[in-house]
């Protein structure tokens, strides 16, 4: 029996929680967003990433986006920070959610290559790291928020799937709108263009699911019995 089988999960529940946070927490939210991104949003309409084309914006997009969650998820956890704390607390946790982020996405890519379904269980199983390690709990090890996530997780697999399904289908078919109509349904598309307007709405889905992340936690991971400290060792 999963340690915490007690707990009762409904996806519907979780999805509606979701909804109700982002739009409680817009006006912070768009915040956050513009503190972290509007520098490179200004860069991009200043023409800097004519010569990378698509490439230069997805790679600053992908280092971007733990300092987004991050913050996001510091001031979910705890709404009585300012700004300020948020983000400080946010660039000091930079190097562990940049690490366990790429061991997560090099995970959920190769069981996405897998004939998908294990790449979608990884997704559920990993759900929990950014709030593990904004908490405290994800050790030193980069691998460390992962194992644990799994293991809070436990039990719930299929209700935390069901509820990241919707928001893992809407960026996943973000992510191939711009290859699909920039290249293809317009002949004289700019498919810079179009990967860096899609970039923005696929990057709110994402900072959804950093809020319904922060969702799961409160109900999986809170008030949970802390890891061993040899497990928080390894």
């Amino acid at each position: 029996m999963a340690r915490f089988s007690g707990v009762e999960l409904d996806a519907v529940g979780v999805i509606a929680e979701t909804v109700r946070r982002c739009r409680a927490w817009a006006s912070r939210l768009l915040l956050v967003y513009g503190l972290v991104f509007g520098p490179y949003l200004a860069l991009y309409a200043l023409g800097a990433f004519k010569a990378s084309g698509i490439h230069g914006p997805n790679i600053l997009v992908f280092l971007l986006s733990p300092l987004l969650d991050g913050v996001a998820t510091a001031w979910l956890l705890d709404p009585g920070m300012t700004l300020g704390q948020a983000l400080l607390k946010g660039l000091r946790l930079y190097p562990r959610l940049v690490a366990t982020r790429l061991l997560k996405y090099l995970g959920i890519g190769m069981g996405m290559l897998a004939l998908v379904i294990p790449g979608l269980l990884l997704g559920a199983w990993f759900s929990l790291s950014d709030p593990l390690i904004v908490v405290g709990r994800g050790g030193r090890d980069p691998f460390a928020p992962l194992f644990e996530s799994r293991r809070l997780v436990r039990g719930h697999s299929e209700p935390v799937l069901l509820a990241m399904l919707p928001l893992i289908l809407i960026t996943q078919g973000g992510g191939l709108l711009p290859m699909v109509y920039g290249n293809v349904g317009q002949e004289n598309a700019d498919p810079e263009v179009w990967t860096h307007f899609f970039n923005i709405f696929v990057d709110w889905m994402y900072l959804a699911m950093t809020v319904m992340s922060v969702v799961l936690w409160e109900r999986l991971g809170r008030d949970a019995e802390a890891p061993s400290p040899k497990r928080q060792k390894g």
